[in-house]
C-alpha cells in the first residue's frame, strides 16, 4: 500500500513574482502551506559567468520556510547538474524540475511545457541529477498532455522512479484556461500504482480552499495537492479563516516591509510584483476598495506604505 506523508499534504506551488521570499514570510504569519515552493530558478542563468547574481534571490530562504523546494527550469543536463552542485549547502528539502511552464516566453526557448514528450532530454536530465545521489527527494512538476491526456508521458516519468511528481490537471493548449481535469489525474495515480508505487503524485488545479485540497486528495487518491493562483486572490487561503479589514490591511503593510528589505538586499528584484496581491488583500468593501485603486496610481513603495501608514 503506498503511504501518505501526513505532514505533506498541501503544497504553495510556485510561481513568478509570487511565491518569493517576502511572500512566505506572509504566510509564515497567516497560515502556511505544509511544504514551500521557490519562484522558477533558471539554471543557464543560475550557472552564468556572474554567478547568478541576477537570479540568486529566487533562492533566498530560511529557516522557518521549510520545508520547502527548489524549482529549476532549463534544457540542459549539465546546467542542471551544475545548479544541483552549486545549492548543496543552501538546505533545501526537494529539486524539482520545471516541465509544466506554458509561458510563450519560456516554451520559445525549449523550456517548461515545450520539454513535455521530450524524452531524451527530459530522461537525459533526470538520470543525470540521479547520478548525483542527492541527499533530498528529486521530482517532476508537468501537464497531463499538449493537447489531451498523454498517457505515453505519464508513463515514461512514472519509469524514471522519481520521488514524487507534481501533475497540473490542464494541457499545455489549455493554458490556465478550461477546468483542470482531476480524473485525468486520477489516471496517472492509477499508472503510478502499476509502474512506480513509490513514487508520490502531488495534484494541482483548481484548488481554492484546504478543505477542497483534502477532499480532493481523498477522492482522487493522491498523496498531496498543490494549491496555486487562489493564493494571489486569497492570501489566508491555507490558514482557513476570512480576515476582517483592519488584518487585510496590517498584513498588506507587513507584505510591504518585508518587500521593502528584501528589494534593498537584491536591488534586481523590483517591488511592483506586490501589485500582484493588491486584490487578495483590499476587497470585501468599498473602503479597500478604494484603498486598492489608489494604491494602484503610486509609483514607488515607500509612496505606497504613506498612503496605508496615513489611514
Amino acid at each position: 500500500m503506498h503511504s501518505n506523508t501526513k505532514e505533506q499534504n498541501i503544497y504553495l506551488a510556485p510561481m513568478e513574482d509570487v511565491s518569493d521570499f517576502p511572500f512566505r514570510q506572509v504566510l509564515l504569519k497567516i497560515g502556511k502551506p505544509d511544504v514551500f515552493f521557490t519562484e522558477f530558478v533558471n539554471v543557464d542563468g543560475f550557472t552564468s559567468k556572474n554567478g547568478g547574481s541576477h537570479v540568486v534571490h529566487r533562492l533566498e530562504k530560511n529557516n522557518n520556510q521549510e520545508p520547502i523546494v527548489v524549482q529549476f527550469w532549463g534544457n540542459s543536463s549539465e546546467k542542471f547538474i551544475e545548479s544541483a552542485k552549486k545549492i548543496k549547502g543552501f538546505n533545501f528539502q526537494g529539486i524539482d524540475i520545471n516541465l509544466g511552464c506554458p509561458v510563450k516566453k519560456v516554451m520559445k526557448v525549449g523550456c517548461g511545457s515545450a520539454l513535455i514528450g521530450n524524452y531524451d532530454i527530459v530522461g537525459d536530465i533526470v538520470k543525470s541529477l540521479q547520478s548525483l545521489s542527492l541527499d533530498i527527494p528529486l521530482s517532476v512538476k508537468t501537464r497531463i498532455g499538449i493537447e489531451k491526456f498523454d498517457e505515453e508521458w505519464i508513463t515514461f516519468l512514472l519509469k524514471l522512479k522519481l520521488e514524487k511528481i507534481f501533475i497540473h490537471g490542464r494541457t499545455v493548449q489549455q493554458v490556465f484556461g478550461g477546468n483542470a481535469d482531476w480524473e485525468a489525474i486520477h489516471e496517472v495515480v492509477k499508472l503510478r500504482d502499476v509502474l512506480s508505487p513509490s513514487t508520490q503524485i502531488i495534484g494541482n488545479g483548481d484548488i481554492k480552499s484546504v478543505k477542497q485540497a483534502m477532499e480532493f486528495k481523498e477522492k482522487y487518491c493522491v498523496d498531496g495537492v498543490m494549491i496555486g493562483r487562489e493564493v494571489m486572490k486569497n492570501p489566508w487561503v491555507f490558514s482557513k479563516k476570512t480576515p476582517e479589514k483592519k488584518e487585510r490591511i496590517e498584513t498588506l503593510l507587513f507584505h510591504m516591509e518585508e518587500m521593502k528589505k528584501f528589494v534593498e538586499k537584491y536591488p534586481d528584484k523590483g517591488w511592483s510584483s506586490i501589485k500582484k496581491f493588491y486584490h487578495g488583500y483590499l476587497r470585501e468593501n468599498e473602503e479597500l476598495t478604494f484603498l486598492r485603486n489608489e494604491l494602484f496610481e503610486k509609483t514607488s513603495l515607500e509612496e505606497s506604505m504613506k498612503l496605508i501608514e496615513e489611514r
